[in-house]
This record gives C-alpha cells, sequence and structure tokens, in this order.
C-alpha cells in the first residue's frame, strides 16, 4: 500500500513538474515577446527610434568612461517614393525588409541597427573607429545595389542607398554637448551623399565642419 501511495506521489510530483515547467516557459516566452514589441520596429525587425536613443545615450556614456570611439552610419533609400508611387507601399515595404535584413547580416552582434523614420535606418557602432565604419557602410551600400527585391506580385526591384557616417575618437566623444549630436554629424554626411548623386558614402567630421 505505501509503495503504490509513493508511486502516485511521484507522479503526481513529475506531473506538477511538467506543469510549472511548461507555465514557466510561456511566461519566458511572453516577457520576451513583451520585450520585442516595445523595442522593435514591426515592418523591419530592427530597434525602433524610442528604444535605439535610449542605447544612445548608454552607449555614448559608455565610450566616454571607458575612452573607446563610437561611430554612427545613417542610411536612406534613393528614390524611395517612386517605389511607392509606381509599384505600392506593399512593394515599399518589401524592399526595406531586405535592406534591413542586408543590414543586420553585415553588422556584428554588438552593433545597434534601428528604424530612424520612414525610410531612414540607422546604425550605432561601438568601439568602431572611421576606418571600420566607412568598411561596414561601404559593404551595406554594395550589398544593397547587388540585391533584387522580388514583391508581392513578382516584380523585381533594384534600388541604392546614401550612407553618411561620422566616427568620433574618445576625445571628441568627451567633448559632445548632447549624444543626439553624433546623429547629427551622421545625418548631415548622409545629406552631402545624396547632394553628390545618391548611391554613395560621405564622411563627416567635427573638424571638418
Amino acid at each position: 500500500m505505501i509503495v503504490l501511495i509513493l508511486a502516485a506521489i511521484i507522479l503526481l510530483l513529475g506531473g506538477v513538474y511538467l506543469f510549472v515547467n511548461r507555465l514557466t516557459q510561456r511566461v519566458a516566452e511572453a516577457q520576451k515577446k513583451l520585450v520585442e514589441l516595445t523595442t522593435v520596429d514591426d515592418l523591419t525587425q530592427l530597434y525602433n527610434r524610442r528604444y535605439f536613443f535610449e542605447r544612445l545615450h548608454q552607449e555614448v556614456e559608455r565610450a566616454k568612461r571607458y575612452q573607446r570611439p563610437l561611430s554612427c552610419v545613417i542610411l536612406d533609400i534613393d528614390n524611395f517614393k517612386k517605389v511607392n508611387d509606381t509599384l505600392g507601399h506593399l512593394s515599399g515595404d518589401q524592399v526595406l525588409r531586405d535592406i534591413s535584413s542586408i543590414i543586420k547580416s553585415t553588422c556584428r552582434q554588438c552593433d545597434l541597427a534601428g528604424r530612424y523614420g520612414g525610410e531612414e535606418l540607422i546604425i550605432l557602432l561601438p568601439e568602431t573607429e572611421l576606418e571600420g565604419a566607412m568598411t561596414i557602410a561601404e559593404r551595406i551600400r554594395q550589398r544593397v545595389e547587388q540585391h533584387q527585391t522580388v514583391d508581392g506580385k513578382g516584380e523585381t526591384i533594384a534600388v541604392t542607398v546614401s550612407l553618411g557616417v561620422a566616427s568620433l575618437a574618445p576625445q571628441e566623444i568627451e567633448d559632445l554637448d548632447k549624444d543626439e549630436r553624433l546623429i547629427q554629424y551622421a545625418d548631415d554626411a548622409l545629406l552631402l551623399a545624396k547632394k553628390e548623386g545618391r548611391n554613395r558614402v560621405k564622411l563627416y567630421h567635427p573638424h571638418q565642419g
């Protein structure tokens, strides 16, 4: 009788363990989903603007504390309005998804890629000097130029991107009056890339401005 009772208790405890384990997994999955909903842009699967700026502040402070370089890249899809107007917004969305995927596959795990707004995407490159930032930006430009998006209607779409790069040495980061200044430098370089004909990478440096 005692053996039967012990066996029943063991079975019961085993069932409770499985239930708790499954419940814990579901809670963890729900928490992960909640984090994604609050930090990730639904269309591009890159970080959203709010979360990106939170991390920008953290990375600037870390670069100051440890005297490390920090770089930023902003890219804009060339003539993106024409894609939307000609083929429709769903096709434009697919182009955005494809370019976002190229960015994620090109960047390192420590890099922070986000959707800055509309068709503008942004990448923060911790502990990255000028040469490394320019290399990553040019690699993205080339991969986008070589890529062809196929939309839901089977249309083949080829686009290019313009990129602006800003790279700050430790002392220059120390002298920043506000974190967003780094983004402004990259954005100024992006405007220059557009003015000079698009589909190119341009660098901005505070001492050049």
